[in-house]
């Protein structure tokens, strides 16, 4: 399901990106929904300390933490 009622996001216009081009690369992409495994916090989590030790984030953060169970039925 595509959503299209969004309005553009704020900024748009200031980072230089071509909103109609965005928008075919949005709907270009395949996007899952699937359980969080460990190898997706993995990741998450080197993105999360990449992103602090570039001052882009305040303070690091555990992606775990962040990150919940589901369950087990």
């Amino acid at each position: 399901m595509k959503m299209r009622s969004h309005p553009p996001p704020r900024g748009i216009e200031v980072m230089g990106v071509d909103l109609a081009g965005l928008r075919r690369a949005a709907d270009r992409a395949k996007f899952y929904v699937r359980p969080i495994d460990d190898r997706i916090v993995k990741n998450l989590q080197a993105t999360a300390d990449r992103f602090a030790t570039l001052g882009l984030i305040p303070k690091p953060i555990l992606v775990r933490e962040a990150v919940r169970n589901a369950p087990q039925s």
